[in-house]
């Protein structure tokens, strides 16, 4: 025979430490959920591993009796053949030994192939305890690193489910096995009932191979047969010769009857065995009942699984709905946000150009002012007429600056409104990014756990696939949609700034000029 490592395609080395586990980034979120849906699956393989030990211990009772069952029989075989006739049934000996010789084969190779599963299956059950202990020891690990990458969780996984299906085939192997020693000892019941004398029937076998062969009650009446004609041809002798044949007449006849009262003994003792063995039967068939329950019992969980996976994938469909428009949403407020800054650059450039126009008028001023002072003091004795009109030419300046410097303030005073708009407008943005993160997020661990629980489910790897990109799209989406955000605050700050610096100087220039004034 093959060794388990053949029969069974599994490889020894089942260590913890020849198994490659990546690091896990520390920028990933770990829910709680996910940990939650873990602790369930392993301990739901833990009740899987339970019901198997309960299986395979069912399976060895179940062959134990099958093998004293066997040597019964052999035992019961070798005291008939002792008792019977060694030229009466020598080809019936014959076939019921080479029957039992190939069932005790059989039984000895299927014994086999049980202890290298029930091999194995230690060594899997191991594994897994050791899986299990590693898990336990490295929970703080996992919360603070964040959780594996799922491929490699999931390879794990289908890995483990393969074992376990092969497990499980070869279980149903060693059931179709024992069912075939069952039928090959409902056989042997019968060819003891056969040979018992009560309902016989003809087997095929027997008929084709052997036509000669006699049962036990055919043996009987013909003994039988046999004894009467020697009691009538003791009679005719006995007519002949009375004398001498009285004492060889009353030993023959002692011989049948001792015979015979051992025959019925060994009859009524097969049929107490034939009583035991028909109850045995019984109970398996209400075993084989229960069996057949458990069968559709499984079978109604396996649809209720099935419809819960279409559920889950229509929940997957509308969150990724969802996301992909909170996403366009949030595309299209960014691009309102920067068209309102770069409005508010334009007004910015537009002013300074103001107030540069407003500096040069002003420089004018102070020179023209200047200019007049010297003259005023070169020609101190000028008219008064020339010193009047010179006060009105100062008075009808200083109200066009007043003037100029009011509306330079309404502008200021409307950018300073615009500005305090533009702060609330981008506090309300800022808050709905902040709620639209909770949301991703929250969908994300939603569909982690949808991802998880399909990957359980071989029949939905397509479309964990199909997600996978999905999900990075929208991680790069959002990255790039946070790096926008800070790019518009910094803007924002910066403008800020210059509108203070801004203020300052236009104060600076307006002092300057009251004070030249």
């Amino acid at each position: 025979m093959t060794t388990n490592e053949d029969t069974f395609s599994v490889s020894e080395k089942l260590d913890i430490s020849q198994i490659f586990v990546p690091e896990i980034p520390e920028d990933i979120i770990f829910p709680n959920e996910l940990n939650a849906y873990l602790r369930d699956q392993i301990q739901y393989y833990v009740h899987e591993n339970g019901r198997l030990k309960k299986n395979l211990s069912d399976l060895e009772a179940d062959c134990a009796k099958c093998n004293t069952k066997i040597t019964d029989l052999e035992r019961r075989l070798v005291d008939y053949e002792a008792l019977r006739g060694k030229d009466e049934l020598v080809t019936s000996s014959q076939v019921a030994s080479t029957k039992i010789v190939e069932l005790s084969k059989k039984l000895r190779e299927k014994n086999v192939q049980f202890e290298s599963m029930r091999t194995k299956y230690s060594k899997l059950e191991k594994y897994l305890y050791d899986l299990n202990r590693e898990r336990e020891n490295n929970v703080t690990k996992f919360v603070e690193t964040a959780e594996r990458p799922v491929n490699e969780l999931e390879e794990q996984i289908k890995k483990l489910n393969e074992k376990l299906n092969v497990v499980t085939n070869k279980l149903s192997e060693t059931k179709n096995a024992n069912l075939q020693l069952k039928n090959d000892l409902k056989l042997a019941n019968k060819w003891l009932q056969q040979e018992i004398g009560e309902n016989f029937e003809n087997i095929q076998s027997l008929n084709t191979t052997n036509g000669n062969w006699r049962g036990r009650s055919q043996i009987i009446c013909d003994l039988q047969q046999k004894n009467n004609d020697l009691k009538e041809k003791l009679k005719t002798a006995h007519e002949k010769i009375n004398s001498s044949c009285t004492l060889e007449q009353t030993v023959v006849t002692t011989k049948s009857d001792s015979r015979l009262s051992i025959l019925s003994k060994e009859n009524s003792d097969l049929r107490e065995k034939y009583e035991i063995l028909k109850k045995k039967n019984e109970a398996l068939k209400a075993r084989c009942k229960v069996l057949d329950s458990e069968h559709t019992l499984y079978k109604s969980k396996f649809g209720m699984m099935k419809e819960q996976a279409d559920r889950d994938q229509d929940m997957i469909s509308t969150l990724t709905v969802q996301m992909v428009s909170l996403k366009t949403g949030g595309s299209d407020e960014l691009m309102q946000k920067q068209r309102v800054i770069n409005k508010l650059q334009n007004e910015k450039r537009q002013l300074l150009q103001e107030i540069e126009e407003y500096k040069l008028a002003i420089r004018n001023s102070r020179e023209k002012i200047v200019e007049k002072q010297v003259a005023s003091e070169n020609d101190g004795k000028s008219d008064d007429s020339s010193q009047s009109t010179e006060t009105h030419q100062k008075e009808g300046n200083n109200e066009e600056t007043e003037s100029k410097v009011e509306k330079l303030l309404k502008i200021i005073a409307e950018q300073n409104d615009r500005l305090k708009m533009e702060r609330e407008a981008h506090a309300k943005t800022q808050s709905q990014l902040v709620t639209e993160k909770q949301k991703a997020v929250k969908a994300e661990a939603i569909v982690a756990k949808i991802h998880l629980e399909e990957t359980s489910r071989s029949s939905y790897g397509s479309m964990t696939s199909a997600l996978r990109p999905l999900d990075s799209c929208l991680k790069d989406k959002l990255e790039l949609a946070e790096e926008r955000l800070k790019a518009m605050k910094t803007r924002l700050d910066i403008e800020q700034f210059e509108r203070k610096n801004d203020f300052i100087e236009f104060s600076d220039i307006l002092r300057r000029c009251k004070n030249d004034c």
